[in-house]
């Protein structure tokens, strides 16, 4: 500005006083003049030259840390900045002007400088994934130019600056996972006419969502999730036409879902899931045909299911989870939703059968409707979904009565993809199926808890190499516990409780040193307590409890560093002292050996586990005083 106004001086003045061919001489030097006082910086002992935006650059540089050496180039002084490591600059009419500054997932340490904003040229500022902290520089709001701004993943702090309105060409803002950004949402950047990308999920921001955001009619994605926001849903929501993204998960909304949202004829994805919501589902969102996730769980949404969502053919996507719907599945529901890929209605107030229709949905991974009132027979044709990978039913009023029943246990071997099988708490009677031992490889879980099945586990249970959780306790299982569960290697709980297993432990059980829960209690097993059990590395709980164990108390199995959770040996017959070995399990919270036949001295050295907080020995022969050191148990709960 002054070089202009030094020159318009000039001009006005040569020609005033001097014929105009000498007034352009005149001024031809003097602009010649001004040209070499205002030529870009140059470095000393370099033929680099730097004009306002690298120092800027350089300036911006001098409040990072940078351990991997990735801006290494920006030290180059023979290098000119616009070829410097993640910096672009302008073409043809500003070709030394940074446009862009891109030096995401960098390792930089530090705080965003306030030089930033001397780039006046730049269009996009990309630093996510890093570990920048402070406050987001206010300064950013003089830029312009700027469209794209992504400070993701970072540790910024603070509010977002209401000069960021001030960007009026600003399209995309991300400053997802920053964590502690705090304050409410400015309702000045929906006044941004250009807007098209709001995402600020996992944040700490408070206060409501802004009703102006219904001013910004090119807001194709709003992603608010993970906050703490309150208050209801703007109706101004419907507003927007072009929505494609609304992710308001992990809030504390309350009130209703407006019915205004079905005008967002454009929606693709729909997360709601976690926060207070009540009312019924608007019927207005079963017209968006584009729809294809939509997630409202873990709210407290009641009434029927709008019949109309049902019919909503592009959904993929579909969880329910954790609400107060009541009413039954439609029975033509696996052929109104053929894309299907996730159905979770679990815990609600469903009801009537389980439609065998749902097979038809090809591409379906995972159905859970655990924890409604389902009824009836589990359909035997589940098996035709071969891409199911999760199937949890568990804790409804599903039947079987004979082995004809149990057919659709032989369909679902046909599923090679599953992993995951959760039957629990259903009134499923007869003989333990052996067409089980067939199931997946890849069968990772199965939760087959609080049935009535009967008879003896077959030993082809070791075909299911993959296992990690096996759970049949609460059943009416007798015989011996087979051998080869022992052949299960990937297991990290194993649980048999209340049933009416007898015999020794198998030895083979040794061979699983990768558990971290062994529950056997409520059987009827007998003999000692296995040495090996001194192999588990991250056994952290064992209850053999109201069983006929009895022998000693293996010193071993005081010796089992990993024990931190829960260690029950009561209600057996075991006979003996105490081992001093107790004092290693000194992370140890819940010990229970009571009614047993255990006699001496109470040792001293149970003072030492000073983590317990459940200490149970009566019903036991115990003997002397108790020890002084038993004072050290401060966390014990009375």
């Amino acid at each position: 500005m002054h070089v202009f106004m030094a020159m318009e001086f000039l001009r006005s003045l040569a020609c005033s006083l001097v014929p105009s061919s000498q007034a352009t001489i005149i001024l031809l030097a003097f602009m010649a003049t001004l040209t070499h006082q205002s030529s870009p910086v140059r470095i000393p002992g370099s033929n680099s030259t730097f004009a306002g935006d690298g120092i800027a650059l350089l300036s911006f540089k001098s409040l990072l840390s940078d351990p991997g050496d990735a801006l290494s180039s920006w030290s180059n002084r023979t290098l000119h900045f616009c070829n410097w490591y993640g910096v672009t600059c302008g073409s043809h009419r500003h070709p030394e002007r940074v446009t862009a500054l891109e030096l995401d997932s960098l390792n930089l340490r530090g705080s965003i400088s306030p030089s930033v904003a001397n780039l006046t040229f730049l269009k996009r500022l990309h630093l996510a994934g890093n570990y920048l902290n402070g406050f987001i520089p206010p300064e950013i709001g003089h830029l312009s130019r700027l469209q794209d701004l992504d400070l993701s993943h970072n540790a910024l702090q603070g509010q977002i600056p209401a000069s960021l309105s001030q960007c009026s060409d600003l399209r995309n803002i991300s400053l997802e996972a920053n964590y502690n950004l705090i304050g409410e949402i400015p309702d000045a950047l929906f006044s941004l006419p250009k807007l098209s990308w709001l995402n600020l999920g996992t944040n700490n921001f408070s206060g409501c969502i802004p009703a102006g955001i219904g001013r910004s009619p090119s807001l194709t994605a709003v992603m608010l999730s993970n906050n703490s926001l309150t208050g209801t849903m703007p109706p101004s929501l419907g507003n927007l036409s072009t929505l494609t993204y609304l992710l308001l998960s992990q809030n504390s909304l309350t009130g209703p879902i407006p019915a205004s949202l079905g005008n967002c004829s454009k929606l693709i994805s729909l997360y709601l899931r976690m926060n207070r919501l009540e009312g019924e589902i608007p019927e207005s969102l079963s017209y968006i045909t584009s729809l294809k996730y939509f997630d409202l769980s873990y709210n407290k949404l009641s009434g029927m299911v709008p019949s109309p969502l049902y019919n909503l053919s592009s959904l993929v996507y579909l969880s329910l989870a954790s609400n107060h719907f009541i009413g039954m599945l439609p029975p033509n529901i696996g052929h109104t939703l053929p894309r299907l890929r996730y159905l979770c209605v679990m815990d609600n107030q469903l009801e009537g059968p389980i439609p065998p229709s749902l097979s038809n949905a090809s591409n379906l991974q995972l159905l859970d409707l655990s924890l409604n009132k389902f009824s009836g027979l589990v359909p035997s044709n589940l098996g035709r979904l071969q891409n199911l990978s999760q199937l949890t039913l568990g804790y409804n009023r599903l039947e079987a009565r004979n082995a004809s029943d149990w057919s659709f246990l032989t369909s679902l071997t046909n599923c090679t993809n599953l992993k995951w099988l959760d039957l629990s708490s259903n009134p499923l009677a007869g003989n333990f199926p052996r067409s089980i031992a067939n199931l997946s490889r890849q069968l990772e879980r199965l939760l087959l808890a609080d049935l009535q099945m009967s008879g003896q586990i077959p030993r082809e249970i070791e075909n299911l190499k993959g296992l990690q959780k096996l759970d049949l306790s609460y059943n009416l299982l007798s015989g011996n516990i087979p051998g080869t569960i022992g052949e299960l290697h990937n297991l990290v709980q194993l649980t048999f409780s209340g049933n009416k297993f007898s015999g020794p432990i198998p030895a083979s059980l040794g061979n699983l040193t990768q558990l971290e829960e062994l529950r056997l209690g409520r059987n009827n097993l007998q003999g000692n307590i296995p040495k090996y059990f001194i192999n588990y590395m991250y056994l952290n709980m064992l209850d053999l409890s109201y069983n006929q164990l009895s022998g000693t108390i293996p010193s071993e199995v005081l010796s089992i560093s990993s024990l931190t959770k829960v260690l029950d040996l009561s209600h057996n017959s075991l006979a003996g002292s105490i081992p001093s070995d107790v004092r290693k399990l000194n992370l140890l919270i819940w010990l229970d050996i009571s009614e047993n036949k255990l006699s001496g001295r109470i040792p001293s050295a149970l003072g030492d586990c000073v983590t317990l907080n459940y200490l149970f020995m009566e019903g036991n022969f115990f003997e002397g005083d108790i020890p002084l050191q038993l004072s050290n148990l401060k966390s014990i709960q009375w």
